[in-house]
């Protein structure tokens, strides 16, 4: 955001003869320093960490002359953990100054500086009305945006977006997923996917864990090109421009209702037309009405009859290359594990997800070992055993997820409007395959096998595959053999949310700990002034 806020100010530096300097991570700290030092700058762009450091390593820059400072996108940078840093900026800058605070949303947090860091603030919304004369109604979304949803189960979630890309293949489409091992990849899974397909679809990935030069290429590439798709987490939910573009499809709901706005608001821009598209599970429908309560109206888009099963095709893709293969069950943990933090947790339930149209949704070959599959089994391929299909088979480096809680005031809307459907799950459990109902009991669903010995799938890297087979020598050397290996009580897996509850545990006692350290040590001051020492023996 801050390149792009660059380029549109070089338009106009020439008319005020000014100069500006851009100062963000991902750069050599020094370079921005000894920049700054020798040319100096009228306007800095800058994120808080890089502005923080340079504040304080800088001789040349004299802060008593700042006469504006903004803060775009303020309630996201207090969100992103930089509050410490906006906070010591304040306290350098001098009171007589003219501040910005721009946002789309509203936060407690962004009250809070406004509170400490502004004198006599004003308040400026925006509000868009539809509507006639006589009856008129504020939207949080532009008139120009088109906003439709469509009921789908899991299994067919995969050749929906499949066939709704294909049909918009001259246009210009963004979709977004929660995790950033599920933009990994589902980019190497539909790539594979349109190449098998003969669909030219030139397809892009962005997120959080990419290095900044690779972020910035390919957020270029996207922006410039005339059609494609851009896969991308909520990194590119806010703050960029991206012209012209045609759709936003959400293929997972955001996990904050706040952001859904934020994500359709990359299209339909200056008064251009756009539209967006949210996929939602049977039982997520409540949230249709939960949107209208904060006046996003939705409109329903039919399932399309006629797109292919590309079930089998992902899986074929998968089978090629390993990494693909690797890349299906971290990506399945991680949806896992973010379905688990919604805000809207009481539409948003894991209890209720069809954990085998999960499966196929993602064309896995393999289940990963976790306890929130313990209702689907796979049938066993020849020459495998029970431990390959564990999720020890991919080197899996699941991305943390923030700890989110339903906010104050949204559980009880929600409540009101998912009363029917708790009526209706309440006591019973609904077969996904056959429609019955089974007490007392916990069904199990069949996945189809795999097609091959999961040991025997190869990397598409030369390199990658030869170290793999090094390993396997070596393995088997010691007489132990990569899938067969037993873990040990203390290694068997246990739910995300035990492990969570463990982890807070273990930060409460350290904070004890911290504590009593510091009193202790308070009470050595205080007895030490007081003419008392203490000799610990």
């Amino acid at each position: 955001m801050a390149l792009q806020v660059a380029d549109v100010l070089a338009e106009f530096l020439p008319v005020i003869n000014g100069t500006a300097m851009v100062a963000v991570g991902g750069t050599e700290t020094g370079d921005d320093l000894n920049h700054f030092n020798e040319h100096g700058a009228h306007v800095v762009i800058a994120t808080p960490g890089r502005m923080e450091e340079l504040m304080r390593r800088s001789q040349a820059m004299n802060l008593k002359e700042l006469e504006i400072l903004v803060l775009d996108e303020a309630d996201r940078l207090l969100d992103m953990g930089f509050e410490k840093s906006i906070n010591n900026i304040l306290k350098q800058l001098p009171k007589q100054r003219r501040t910005g605070l721009f946002s789309a949303t509203q936060t407690q947090q962004l009250d809070q500086i406004i509170r400490a860091g502004l004198r006599n603030p004003v308040r400026v919304n925006v509000k868009v009305t539809t509507g006639t004369n006589t009856l008129r109604r504020s939207t949080a979304t532009p008139v120009s945006l088109k906003n439709f949803f469509m009921v789908c189960g899991y299994e067919d979630k995969l050749s929906q977006l499949v066939a709704f890309m294909e049909t918009h293949i001259d246009e210009k489409v963004i979709v977004y997923m929660n995790t950033c091992a599920c933009v990994d990849y589902f980019h190497s899974l539909l790539g594979g996917i349109f190449t098998r397909r003969k669909t030219r679809i030139q397809l892009h990935s962005l997120h959080g864990k990419m290095v900044h030069k690779k972020r910035s290429k390919t957020f270029e590439a996207f922006k410039n090109s005339v059609s494609g798709a851009l896969l991308c987490t909520d990194v590119a939910a806010r703050g960029l421009d991206m012209p012209d573009i045609d759709w936003v499809v959400q293929l997972d709901p955001p996990q904050d209702p706040d952001q859904f706005v934020h994500r359709c608001g990359r299209t339909a821009r200056q008064g251009r037309v756009g539209s967006a598209l949210v996929f939602l599970a049977p039982h997520e429908d409540t949230y249709v009405a939960f949107m209208r309560k904060r006046t996003v109206q939705m409109h329903e888009m039919k399932l399309d009859l006629n797109a292919d099963d590309v079930f089998n095709t992902g899986r074929d893709v998968a089978l090629q290359d390993r990494s693909v293969y690797e890349k299906g069950l971290t990506a399945f943990v991680s949806f896992i594990r973010s379905y688990r933090e919604h805000k809207c947790s009481i539409i948003f339930r894991v209890r209720d997800l069809d954990m085998l149209g999960i499966c196929r949704s993602f064309a896995l070959l393999t289940l990963p070992r976790m306890p929130e599959l313990k209702s689907v089994s796979q049938g066993r391929t020849s020459g495998t055993t029970a431990d390959s299909l564990t999720i020890s088979e991919a080197e899996i480096d699941v991305q943390k997820v923030s700890d989110c809680n339903t906010p104050p005031g949204n559980e009880e809307e929600i409540e009101k409007l998912n009363e029917d459907h708790v009526k209706k799950r309440s006591g019973e459990q609904s077969n996904v395959l056959t429609g019955s109902h089974v007490e007392n009991a916990t069904p199990t669903y069949l996945y189809p096998p795999c097609p091959v010995d999961p040991s025997t799938i190869a990397y598409k890297d030369k390199n990658r595959e030869a170290q793999r087979q090094q390993k396997l020598v070596m393995a088997s050397a010691r007489g132990e053999h990569e899938h067969t290996k037993r873990r040990k009580k203390s290694e068997q897996p246990t739910a995300w949310s035990q492990q969570k509850e463990r982890k807070l545990i273990k930060e409460k006692r350290r904070d004890i700990k911290a504590k009593k350290r510091e009193w202790q040590h308070q009470q050595t001051l205080a007895d030490a002034a007081d003419g008392e020492y203490w000799i610990s023996t």
